[in-house]
Parts: structure tokens; C-alpha cells; sequence
């Protein structure tokens, strides 16, 4: 993908992130505990699109420091970002895939990923409202030009992009959906938690 049109998808998914991703942080001072199968489907719902912006960041990161020349003269994200990214991506990942486990371990080993899903959120937080800080009116313009058929085409590659963004939409809303008769195992962590506290 060309450097102009892997940042128009990188805007795109970074701003169609925004809304679900406030509706999961306001289900953690609401009470997760209490908004456990919210929280569950709309983290489940999130995975697909975290995954593209992911893989067009890391694509960004692999052509540039593989000294691909569009990459090259598109120039290098900002230096403090470049530093927190490594961070932001082990905290994304951590955070997903212990939020993922935890609906399917017991025992100790549901201990453990309750113990690294905790302190992933809190990290994850901090450099989600850096990153929003930096980027949001650049995102928002991008997925702007998006919806305009006539801006989108005028970035080589509107039709893969717009392929990409419409799949991991639907990706996430089949996982989010399919795994509503399995949210009781997510619902029971509840359950174990107050019985923790309780004894």
C-alpha cells in the first residue's frame, strides 16, 4: 500500500475506534463489575479493528525503516510517539488477549491474566490519550476525506480500503455477536471477584 494510503486508513480506523472505545472506558467508572457483558462485547467488537490499525502502523514501521523510498520521503511519525509505539502495541496486545483468556482460564492461571489485564488497562489509558491527543483532528480529517467519494479516490487504493475497513467492521460485530452465549463465563469473573473480597 502507498504511504498516502496507508495513513488515510490508519485516520479512518483511528477514528471509527473512538466511539466504542469510549463506550468500554466509561463501563470501568460505571463499574466493569457491574457493566461486565457491555464491556465484553464491545472489547470483543474492538479486536478486528484494533488488528488493521495495528498491521497499517507496523506496515508504516516496516516500509520506513526498511528504507522504502515513498515511505522515506513521507517522512517518520513524531519522535515521541515512535518511542511510546513499542509500549502502546505490548499494552494493546496484553490488554486484548488477557481481556480474551480470562472468559476461558480458572484457577491460578485466570489469576494471572486478571493481573496483567489490569495494569495493561491502566498503561494502555495513558498512551491511548497521548495518541488521541496528537492525532484525533488528523483523524477525523482523514476519515473525513473518506466518506467524500471524491477525496477517497484521489488516494490510490480507495477501493482496498475501504474493503478493509467494511471486513474488520463486520469481523468485529460477527465475533462481538457470536460470542454472546459464551459472555456468562466473562459474568462470572464478576461472581468470583465479590466472593474473593467476601472471604
Amino acid at each position: 500500500m502507498n504511504p498516502n494510503g496507508n495513513e488515510r486508513i490508519t485516520e479512518a480506523v483511528g477514528a471509527l475506534l473512538l466511539v466504542p472505545i469510549a463506550i468500554e472506558l466509561a463501563t470501568i467508572p460505571l463499574g466493569v463489575h457491574s457493566f461486565m457483558s457491555t464491556h465484553v462485547f464491545v472489547g470483543l467488537l474492538l479486536i478486528p479493528p484494533v488488528l488493521l490499525k495495528l498491521a497499517s502502523t507496523g506496515w508504516r514501521f516496516a516500509r520506513y525503516y526498511t528504507r522504502s523510498s515513498p515511505y522515506v520521503e513521507h517522512g517518520p511519525p513524531q519522535l515521541a510517539m515512535r518511542v511510546l509505539a513499542p509500549l502502546f502495541v505490548v499494552a494493546t496486545i496484553v490488554l486484548f488477549a488477557s481481556g480474551v483468556v480470562m472468559g476461558f482460564l480458572h484457577g491460578r492461571s485466570l489469576t494471572v491474566a486478571r493481573r496483567l489485564h489490569g495494569p495493561a488497562a491502566a498503561i494502555w489509558v495513558v498512551l491511548l490519550g497521548l495518541h488521541i491527543l496528537v492525532y484525533l483532528r488528523r483523524a477525523l480529517g482523514g476519515a473525513a476525506a473518506e466518506v467524500v467519494a471524491a477525496k477517497r479516490r484521489a488516494v490510490m487504493g480507495a477501493n482496498a480500503r475501504t474493503a478493509l475497513l467494511v471486513v474488520a467492521l463486520a469481523a468485529g460485530g460477527a465475533v462481538a455477536a457470536a460470542a454472546v452465549p459464551a459472555q456468562h463465563r466473562w459474568v462470572a469473573i464478576r461472581h468470583d471477584h465479590h466472593r474473593g473480597h467476601d472471604s
